[in-house]
């Protein structure tokens, strides 16, 4: 339980730490919050992949307390502290729901929270079409 909350913390401190980065290159938070969740739907994709062919536990003990440290982070400081999206509620909702997700998953089938983890794949095509745009590097329709 101690461990779980230091991974939760140190996922959670990373995320703020790239956040507070990308502020270095640009102040538009959407932007930030666009490339910080592709790199989270990436890494989601890629370990719910993983676990589904190779079904290793650890990869998943590392996907729930990652996507924690990110919840947590872009609840905190996209949603509630910025609210860049003007949703603030909704996306405060849908974050906790997903955050309970990951603590009652160990009670049902792995392999079907995995396939539901595969929904992410459609956020990295809609924040690649955002940051392309944002980018000027032609429109993704």
């Amino acid at each position: 339980m101690i461990l779980g909350a230091i991974l939760i913390f140190n996922s959670y401190f990373s995320n703020l730490m790239l956040t507070l980065t990308g502020g270095l290159f640009t102040t538009d938070l959407y932007y930030i919050s666009s490339i910080h969740s592709l790199i989270h739907s990436s890494i989601i994709t890629l370990g719910a992949l993983t676990y589904i062919y190779f079904p290793i536990d650890y990869t998943l003990i590392f996907l729930k307390y990652y996507s924690v440290g990110h919840l947590l982070n872009d609840s905190i400081y996209y949603h509630y502290l910025k609210d860049v999206t003007n949703s603030k509620n909704l996306y405060l909702i849908h974050h906790s729901i997903f955050i309970i997700g990951w603590f009652i998953y160990d009670n049902y089938d792995k392999y079907l929270f995995c396939r539901v983890l595969l929904a992410e794949m459609s956020v990295i095509t809609f924040n690649l079409r955002y940051i392309f745009k944002y980018n000027n590097l032609g429109y993704v329709s």
